[in-house]
Order: structure tokens, then sequence, then C-alpha cells
């Protein structure tokens, strides 16, 4: 046995490493009550870096391969690495190591600062839409790299939000220390690559109570929208409504008895406008009522659809 671990070691060793250069780093780590003690629940602090590994993984695998994962073991062509923490703090080093000459299917040139940039964008944008806050596309960090020149094509809000539906799990983990042990006040995420400094991402207990603690209107109200995703089989999707300006998720309320074609008529032309760069053109519009669900600040966190207006349809 020991002869045949020595060999496994001594032919891992013999690999030639695969060359990385390294476009974003940040700081992750708690503050406040047992965290400033110098200790945290370890229970809490293996599921909050899990979270933050797993969403920080699939934003990272969209931005380089333009497709969107939901396991961490699947990103494709880079690593995240974690530094031992630093001396008196729970805050420790996380670096994104990217394959030097991999294939990019969303980048026509390899720019190490660009890509560190455009990666950190995206996540911020996701961890606030999950939070539910408004997020402004007119906002530096955004527009300067979402539609960055090295880009093939633009991202897209929607590919963005649909990669936030399957981090939520992930950022509510994130949370841990804070809603489940009490061993600390607040998480931050603190990007140490050049030209990120001041984007900070904190958590504390009002953002899980955007994620956690939701109600729901007794009454429909009115809304009008665009359906930017939709799912047939689960019924739900995500709309962007005037009320809103904003994408906000839906489902189809369980005792409403709807013509679904209204959704996918206007999903067809919310993707026929988007591959024009029509985005402002009103077609696939339409009313409908629904119940809002709201978190604890009153931010709208889904639509429960029950009656659809099909005759509001809006065309081209």
């Amino acid at each position: 046995m020991f002869r045949a671990i020595c060999f496994a070691i001594s032919e891992v060793t013999r690999r030639s490493p695969v060359e990385q250069f390294y476009p974003l780093a940040i700081q992750y780590g708690f503050d406040g009550l047992d965290a400033d003690r110098h200790r945290l629940d370890l229970y809490d602090l293996s599921r909050s870096l899990k979270g933050l590994s797993r969403s920080l993984s699939i934003t990272t695998h969209f931005i380089l391969n333009g497709e969107i994962i939901t396991r961490t073991p699947a990103l494709r062509n880079a690593n995240i690495y974690i530094s031992p923490p630093r001396a008196g703090s729970f805050f420790q080093d996380i670096t994104v190591g990217v394959v030097a000459g991999a294939a990019f299917a969303l980048f026509s040139s390899s720019n190490t600062s660009v890509i560190g940039h455009i990666i950190y964008s995206a996540y911020d944008y996701i961890i606030k839409t999950i939070l539910g806050f408004h997020v402004n596309l007119e906002e530096p960090l955004y527009k300067t790299y979402l539609e960055h020149e090295t880009l093939n094509e633009e991202i897209r809000a929607s590919q963005l939000e649909s990669i936030a539906e399957k981090c939520e799990s992930s950022i509510e983990d994130m949370h841990r220390p804070i809603f489940a042990s009490g061993s600390a006040l607040e998480a931050k995420i603190i990007p140490i690559t050049a030209g990120l400094q001041n984007k900070i991402i904190s958590l504390d207990s009002n953002t899980y109570d955007n994620i956690r603690r939701i109600n729901v209107t007794k009454e429909t109200e009115m809304f009008t929208g665009r359906v930017s995703s939709f799912s047939a089989n689960t019924q739900s999707g995500r709309i962007y409504t005037d009320e809103e300006m904003r994408s906000i998720p839906f489902e189809i309320d369980r005792e409403a008895d709807l013509d679904l074609s209204i959704l996918s008529e206007s999903l067809n032309s919310y993707t026929i406008l988007q591959t024009r760069g029509l985005t402002k053109n009103r077609a696939g519009y339409f009313k409908f009522n629904a119940k809002r669900a709201y978190s604890i600040n009153n931010t709208t966190r889904k639509y429960y659809i029950t009656e659809i207006y099909e005759t509001s349809l809006q065309g081209f």
C-alpha cells in the first residue's frame, strides 16, 4: 500500500503544471461577534465557503465558456484557489486562475485585467439580483465591462438573471455564520484586483431577510411586462415589468387556468428584439394580474400570475 501511494504521488509531481494567469483576486471574510475574537462556527464557515465557491464557479464558467453550469466540478478552463487566512482575521484571499491560451467563447481577445473585471461585474450583478436590489446597467461597473469591445457579443441581463436563479441557494449559504450560529454580523467580498477597489459586496442580516423572509399579497395587482425567460414544464420564468423596471421571477398561480401561449409569444418577441438590439421596442408587452411576493423591506421577489389579458399583447 505504501509503495502504491508513493507511486501515485510521484506520477502527479511529474506532470507539467498548466500555465495560468490570474485576472481576479478578492478577499472574503467576516466581521463582528465571534469573528472579531478570531473564531467562527466550523460548519457554518464551510457552508459559506462552499456557497462562495459554487456561485463564483458558475459565474466564471459562463464568462469564459458561454454556458451555464449548475455544479462546481464542471468549471472548465479555470480554477478558484484559496490562501491561508490573514493573521488575526477571518479574511482569506481567493484567486481565480484561468488557463492561458484557452479558447474563450465570449472573447475575441484574452485581456487579463478585462476578464477579471468582467467576471466581478457579472458576479456583483448576480448577487444584487438575488438580493432583490435594483441594478442600474448604466453604472460604469456594468456598462464598461458587460459591453466591452473584447466580447464577441454583449452579455445580456437575461443570461445573468438565469445564473442568479441557479445561485440563490449558494448566496443564502454564504450568510450562514450570520443567521445560523450568530458567529458574525457581516460578510464582505472585497476585490483587490486593480481598478475594482471600493466595489465591495456586503452581506448581513438584512440581505438574508431579503432572500428568506417573504410575504405574499392577498389581493392581486395589475402589472405590465414582457417575458424574458419561460419554462412550460415548470410554468415559471422571469418577466420585466414597467412597475419595477427590472426582471422579476414569476410562477403561474396554482389555481389559475391560463393560455400560456401568450407567455411564449411574449418571450419570442423579446428574443427577436434582443437579437436585433431593439430593446426599447414595446412588442411582447402585455397586462396581467398577479399576487406579489415581497421581502421584509418591500422588495418584490416574485409574481404569482392569476390572470393574463390576452388582447393587451403588443405586436411589432
